[in-house]
């Protein structure tokens, strides 16, 4: 299947997205590998995530993230998407 490709306001809400979740793993006191290990989301997908270079992350693997961070995943996506 052929990746889509990105448009500005999904690098937008990419880049948003990866700052919500960096500080919120910041805030825990969490490195980037041992939120990996407790989430189960690979280090190299958690750190694209993070630097805002995946547009379209897995709603699942958002919510592995979010469920570790204990943060609700419904307020992390509407702030991502205001």
């Amino acid at each position: 299947m052929p990746r889509s490709r990105k448009t500005p306001a999904d690098e937008d809400r990419g880049l948003r997205l990866g700052q919500k979740l960096r500080a919120a793993r910041k805030r825990a006191g969490k490195s980037a590998r041992s939120l990996s290990e407790l989430s189960g989301v690979g280090l190299d997908t958690l750190r694209a995530i993070e630097g805002g270079r995946s547009a379209h992350p897995s709603v699942f693997l958002i919510g592995a993230l979010c469920f570790a961070l204990k943060r609700s995943l419904d307020s992390t996506i509407k702030e991502v998407l205001r």
